[in-house]
């Protein structure tokens, strides 16, 4: 969840409501949005919620229909198309994923400015200047992976995911200068190490990192 003095914008329907009213001390006024990146139910498994309390949900034309749900707070993005969520400027882009039609994005606020959410993807396809802020995937590390795991697992793991290698790449190729800290996120419970990742990408970067955990707080 994205928040500044006056408003939140959601960044997907995977907590219950009732985690996000307590975040914002129950003042529902402030959420302006929510954004989803894909269907798959750890990230949009609370959606009803959020629809019946009014919330406008964006997503991809794809995601709407693989959730299949009817509200008139459904908003379906397009992406590389520029919408604005309250006072959030947001750029939605194509991310590698096993589902419909997944996307990462790129936020923008006066307050935050740029902030990367990248999620679900075995790559990012695009890159981004004047990052100010990074929330991005690094699910697993190949030496981590079981020798006996299953060829079905392993391959839908290496084609949906981000690495930790690849997670350093996607870094690198972007551009750091402004960049005031990363947040590591979506990693596997059996195939990572928070506190190996979280020193190779500090190695990599020299940026500040944070393992995303329930209670950790990352400021924008």
């Amino acid at each position: 969840m994205l928040e500044s003095d006056n408003s939140c914008l959601i960044i997907e329907a995977g907590v219950k409501l009732k985690e996000v009213k307590k975040a914002i001390n129950y003042n529902m006024s402030k959420i302006c949005g929510c954004i989803l990146t894909h269907e798959h139910k750890d990230h949009c498994g609370y959606i009803r919620e959020y629809l019946q309390n009014g919330i406008r949900c964006y997503m991809s034309g794809g995601t709407a229909e693989a959730i299949n749900i009817d509200s008139p707070y459904v908003k379906k993005i397009t992406p590389k198309c520029v919408f604005t969520v309250g006072a959030y400027k947001v750029l939605p882009f194509r991310t590698k994923h096993d589902c419909s039609e997944p996307v990462g994005y790129l936020i923008n606020h006066t307050e935050c400015g740029n902030i990367l959410f990248a999620t679900d993807t075995y790559y990012l396809p695009n890159t981004f200047k004047n990052l100010n802020h990074i929330l991005i995937e690094c699910n697993y590390a190949a030496e981590l992976l079981e020798e006996d795991m299953p060829k079905s697992r392993k391959s839908r793991l290496l084609t949906s995911h981000l690495s930790l290698t690849t997670c350093i790449d996607a870094l690198r190729a972007n551009d750091l200068s402004k960049a005031r800290n990363i947040m590591l996120i979506h990693l596997s419970n059996a195939h990572s190490n928070a506190v190996q990742f979280k020193k190779a990408v500090e190695a990599e970067t020299g940026i500040p990192v944070l393992i995303a955990e329930k209670g950790v707080i990352m400021e924008v």
